[in-house]
């Protein structure tokens, strides 16, 4: 019951459970009944706890932090490899988080610099970043900012 307590507010991994369950105390055999249970009734499914938390977050990380976040979380790395094989960053997601980050300020190497190395802390690669930084500049249409390359 206290498994199914701890589930009920949000979708875990077999990880988190079993974490949750030794720190409360409980013999291994009494913990691995409780997981095959809850698996049994789906109740504990891994792939589905994936698949939601890359919907939820491919908005604020790129594919490389999930594939981390996931895989701390205890999520298998194939399930992890299965579950981002299909995703893709959508331009307009690291457009916008590169528009919050400048905002009103001058647009400068300096600032472009720290850009980067924003995106590249939520998991964006230097790809996605470089084409989102061109985009931004071509955007803002200067001459100026062709010479930053």
């Amino acid at each position: 019951s206290k498994a199914v307590k701890y589930l009920d507010t949000v979708l875990k991994t077999t990880k988190q459970i079993r974490e949750y369950l030794n720190k409360k105390g409980y013999d291994k055999l009494v913990v691995d009944n409780v997981i095959e249970k809850l698996k049994e009734y789906k109740f504990l499914d891994d792939e589905a706890f994936a698949e939601a938390y890359v919907r939820t977050y491919q908005n604020k990380y790129g594919k490389s932090m999930l594939r981390n976040k996931l895989i701390e979380k205890g999520v298998s790395k194939i399930i992890v490899e299965n579950t981002l094989s299909d995703y893709e960053c959508q331009d307009e997601i690291i457009d916008k988080l590169l528009s919050k980050k400048i905002g009103t300020k001058e647009l400068t190497p300096e600032l472009l610099a720290k850009c980067t190395r924003f995106l590249a802390s939520r998991g964006f690669s230097f790809d996605e970043i470089n084409s989102a930084i061109k985009r931004k500049k071509s955007h803002i249409g200067g001459e100026n900012y062709e010479s930053w390359n």
